[in-house]
């Protein structure tokens, strides 16, 4: 549901003025801001039972407990995911208690039993522990919006679209996508966000394997997504499979076949399929894709890759076939006992999806050739163009505190959007460049110092300095003009044209009065 269909749902149930209403909509979604001030978010919730991505949450007062909505609670007649109940103590009484709000999910009343004929039987059943006061609400309903995919990316206009984009190319069948686009555009977060949106959805739910995870276990050969950089020296054995040293319980090291990241990732998939006899579908995301050589890395994949040359039936024998593969994590070699399921050869599975993430300007790497290419479906993901929507991007990115003592943080916000803008129109009208050497709202992340600045003029010097400035110079790199084009983009020029602008605003409504 798009922003619009919710502002119109909320305002329709409530009455509330459009801003009213956008404010209601950034409390739900910001988890920070969830604010339960009695009745006022009661009654808003209650009017149109919100939902955050494809999690429905159907809010209920202890008064609408009737007899015919505990059948329909039990029965999961309700369309939703999770039930709010508030109010759950004797409302007519002036108890401190009173205030006491139940959270569960739906399956939890459908699990209730017969003997639960009447809505005093519920609350027994539901006991004091459950019965939450405000503040064990608000930190049980912030963990689970914290934990609902694609949350992250629903706070930003643009990527919203990016967001359902990728996630229909998935399901309607795409089985290798790559996402380019200019440095910093978010492509890495998009193909996680995807990915975690449909693990959230698989019937055996498992836990993702991101190597920047603060939460990464030691165990991840039960992942739902596998996150990978490719790098120069990235190769087959790596990827697919190769020798290894092995050291054995004596310390005696030898040379052993072991599976690839990829090929392991294949595996416990195959593995699955087996065992849970369904098609969920599971992602191996390769962060930086074009920086390895990937004919070398793929090598025979390279057949596997297209939808219609997956699955057993298109097996291939891989460079090291002969040899007998080693499982590091149970200390011996598959075997007729210990089932290898790629023993008469290596497949990847249909339900397995290849995202890819590359800037295809960027010269220091290896270009992607025409036969690997053509194997992918490719989607570019751009620098958002509409000012508005990219100063909520840069809100939602930069920390809260920053320009915290600034009068209007909105329009430091906005400044920083309208320099991008600006930078970037500066760049797609240099000969020689085009919106592909765009510069994003990721220039602007993880800024050291940027809790110093203190508005949004220093904040862009600072980028300037770290950052901007050298790219730049990179871009028109023996042009010969690389001082000129440079010094049209930095923060002076920028504000040289903010008063052009300005001067133009004021002139006009005088000029059309006259």
């Amino acid at each position: 549901m798009k922003k619009e269909q919710y502002l119109d749902k909320i305002m329709k149930g409530t009455k509330m003025s459009k801003s009213a209403a956008e404010n209601q909509l950034k409390e739900i979604f910001d988890v920070n801001k969830i604010n339960i001030e009695d009745e006022d978010w009661k009654t808003n919730l209650r009017a149109y039972n919100f939902k955050i991505e494809r999690q429905r949450f159907k809010v209920l007062s202890n008064n609408g407990i009737s007899k015919g909505n505990l059948l329909k609670l039990k029965g999961g007649e309700f369309d939703c995911d999770y039930v709010i109940i508030y109010n759950t103590i004797n409302t007519d009484t002036k108890d401190a208690e009173k205030d006491r709000w139940i959270l569960e999910e739906k399956k939890w009343f459908q699990n209730l039993g017969d003997d639960v004929k009447q809505p005093s039987q519920m609350y027994a059943k539901v006991g004091k522990e459950r019965q939450l006061d405000k503040e064990d609400f608000t930190k049980r309903l912030r963990e689970i919006i914290e934990n609902i995919p694609g949350k992250d990316i629903l706070k930003m206009d643009n990527k919203q679209n990016d967001f359902g984009d990728l996630y229909n190319l998935v399901e309607n069948g795409a089985t290798q996508i790559i996402l380019t686009g200019a440095p910093g555009t978010g492509k890495t977060r998009l193909a996680k966000e995807v990915a975690k949106k449909f693990a959230k959805n698989n019937k055996k739910h498992l836990k993702e394997n991101d190597p920047n995870s603060d939460d990464q276990k030691k165990d991840d050969s039960n992942s739902d997504y596998q996150l990978v950089q490719f790098h120069p020296s990235y190769d087959y054995t790596d990827f697919v499979e190769g020798l290894r040293p092995v050291e054995d319980a004596h310390g005696k090291v030898e040379f052993r076949k072991l599976d690839g990241i990829f090929k392991k990732f294949c595996r416990k998939v195959v593995e699955r399929n087996e065992s849970d006899k369904n098609q969920d579908k599971y992602f191996f995301i390769v962060d930086e894709i074009n920086r390895a050589d990937l004919s070398k890395v793929f090598g025979e994949l390279m057949f596997c890759l297209e939808s219609d040359k997956r699955g057993p039936q298109n097996s291939v024998q891989t460079q090291y076939a002969n040899l007998r593969t080693y499982d590091p994590e149970n200390g011996s070699y598959y075997s007729k006992e210990k089932k290898d399921v790629f023993k008469d050869g290596f497949y990847i599975p249909e339900n397995v999806i290849v995202i890819g993430t590359m800037n295809d300007i960027d010269r220091s790497v290896e270009s992607m050739d025409f036969a690997l290419r053509r194997r992918f479906i490719w989607k570019e993901i751009e620098v958002e163009k509409a000012t508005e929507n990219l100063k909520k991007i840069i809100q939602d990115m930069l920390p809260e505190e920053a320009f915290s003592n600034c009068k209007d943080k909105d329009a430091e916000f906005s400044k920083i959007a309208e320099y991008i803008s600006f930078v970037n129109k500066k760049i797609e009208d240099h000969q020689g460049l085009n919106r592909h050497y765009d510069i994003s709202q990721g220039q602007f992340a993880n800024v050291p110092g940027i809790n110093n600045c203190k508005n949004a003029d220093e904040l862009i010097q600072q980028v300037w300095n770290l950052r901007l400035e050298s790219l730049l110079y990179e871009y028109v790199r023996g042009e010969g003009n690389e001082e000129k084009f440079v010094n049209e983009c930095n923060l002076e020029a920028f504000k040289e044209w903010e008063k052009v602008q300005k001067n133009a605003q004021n002139n006009t409504p005088s000029e059309e009065k006259e």
